[in-house]
């Protein structure tokens, strides 16, 4: 019976280039192609096209409600009130579905569930991947119905962590696998980090400190001033810079902590103010971050939303030592704590730990080492796609 050639239909939130988008074609460029045909259904087009289609991946359009969580709307407000319908069966979702026959359906994110209420009757096998956690849920209304509507509508739940198994603790059908990274990908950025070093004019003798996500209020931004205060104005450490990769946002607010401006003008006010300028170096959003992180040689990682995400992945797979606010749930296994990097709990563990790793190069190179020791079992494409092709295997086989 494995040896016929089944059908998995895929299901993503958006047409964005992001890291679950990223993760999904790693995992369908590592499925047995012989055994498993993949389609990605998205809900309206954009650059996801092109980039899952560059590999030979099949690319549906067809339009579909989505229930966004993390952070999400606020329950009184009119966005909530636009996602409401997403809780309801959509006929012209599961007719298409019928249509198409798949042999299991894989929704890879919390905020399509409108497919699972949708098709949950059509008696296809449905795994619900958790990519994020729930812990900003603007409504906590939200995050209870979210968390119902997987555990009745899915057969099967993949966490990327522990930290993503929130609200479904108790639930047996569940898995904890993690993203992977494309490994030849890491390879050659690997080699070539003296000339992207070069090319952001990075000095040999400079130890950089990447920070690779998308900073806001809500998201790492006053721990990360915090630090940059700790390590430029009273520890004074030579040669240090500060490498920002990512958007920083300008249109929230601080008004809340004081400050009438966005983060993207906090910073830079910051900056400009501290005379800070050939410290600190933002680069924006880059379609080459793997390149960036491996000509860095710490990262950093400040997350306020609570899990630790894609980047101590990517580090890690590139020898990068990792210094993080560990997960909300405080048993996360995607770091080793003390081998591949650190994990702190407050502020006061971010500036020792991070001057630690600054001012000890041994523990430096221990860390990358075991770092690509790690990375080569727990986060490889091969490895993590052969887990998920077990689960397709035991639903379609039921």
């Amino acid at each position: 019976m494995n040896s016929i050639r089944r059908s998995i239909l895929y299901f993503h939130q958006d047409a964005l280039i992001t890291g679950s988008l990223i993760s999904l074609k790693n995992l369908i460029l590592a499925l047995d192609s012989s055994k498993f045909k993949a389609t990605v259904v998205l809900p309206h087009r954009g650059d996801a096209i092109a980039f899952l289609q560059q590999d030979g991946i099949e690319v549906r359009i067809f339009p579909f409600k989505t229930f966004w969580t993390s952070p999400g709307p606020r329950c009184i407000s009119r966005d909530n009130l636009k996602q409401v319908s997403a809780l309801l069966p959509n006929h012209k979702v599961s007719a298409f579905v019928k249509q198409l026959k798949p042999d299991l359906i894989h929704l890879n994110d919390k905020a399509v569930i409108n497919i699972g209420i949708s098709c949950k009757k059509l008696g296809i096998p449905i795994i619900q991947h958790s990519r994020s956690a729930y812990h900003l849920t603007a409504c906590k209304l939200n995050k209870i119905i979210s968390s119902v509507s997987i555990k009745r509508n899915t057969n099967h739940i993949i966490c990327i962590s522990e930290d993503e198994e929130d609200m479904f603790e108790q639930v047996e059908q569940k898995s904890i696998i993690f993203n992977s990274v494309n490994q030849e990908s890491c390879k050659s950025a690997k080699e070539k980090r003296e000339i992207t070093r070069a090319n952001l004019n990075i000095s040999p003798n400079e130890i950089v400190i990447c920070i690779a996500e998308n900073l806001g209020v809500n998201k790492g931004l006053f721990d990360i001033i915090k630090i940059a205060e700790y390590l430029f104005i009273e520890k004074k450490c030579p040669s240090i810079k500060l490498l920002f990769v990512g958007k920083i946002a300008d249109n929230d607010s601080l008004k809340a902590h004081g400050f009438d401006m966005s983060s993207s003008e906090f910073l830079q006010n910051f900056i400009e103010h501290k005379n800070l300028a050939n410290k600190i170096q933002i680069l924006g959003f880059r379609t080459d971050i793997l390149d960036v992180i491996a000509a860095c040689d710490i990262m950093f990682i400040s997350k306020a939303h609570g899990v630790l995400g894609r980047q101590p992945i990517e580090a890690q797979s590139l020898g990068v030592p990792v210094i993080a606010i560990n997960g909300h749930s405080k048993r996360s296994t995607l770091i080793k704590h003390q081998i591949t990097g650190i994990l702190c709990n407050d502020i006061e563990e971010l500036k020792s730990g991070i001057l630690l790793l600054i001012t000890d190069s041994n523990i430096r190179n221990s860390m990358a080492k075991e770092g690509l020791k790690y990375a080569s079992t727990q986060f490889s494409p091969a490895s993590q796609a052969a887990k998920v092709m077990n689960i397709y295997h035991s639903l379609i086989n039921q």
